[in-house]
């Protein structure tokens, strides 16, 4: 199943975000980045992963489109009061979507 393509500022593909997508891969943590070394390259399911795949108006650690399967890689700031809430309202907003959505300690 194939997403809209949005023509205002929080499209995909707009500068903004992909240069946004670029800074996160850029600072990455470790853990991120086993997570990355295991999906890529169809490592995972057989299946293409994005890594800081943008989905307006967040962007997820990685996504497989295919399968609209989203991993998440939370570190210790998800762990907060106001971490929670972000992470529930993201979920809930992806859900919406049609995509799962899963969460990995990192």
């Amino acid at each position: 199943m194939k997403r809209k393509r949005r023509t205002d500022n929080r499209s995909p593909r707009a500068p903004e975000t992909i240069n946004f997508a670029r800074q996160q891969r850029q600072q990455a943590n470790e853990f991120a980045c086993h997570v990355w070394q295991i999906v890529r390259n169809r490592g995972c399911l057989k299946q293409k992963f994005r890594r800081e795949y943008p989905i307006p108006p967040y962007t997820v650690d990685f996504c497989c489109v295919e399968l609209k399967l989203v991993l998440e890689v939370d570190g210790s700031e998800h762990f907060t009061d106001e971490g929670q809430q972000h992470d529930q309202q993201r979920d809930r907003f992806l859900a919406d979507l049609g995509d799962i959505v899963n969460r990995i300690q990192g």
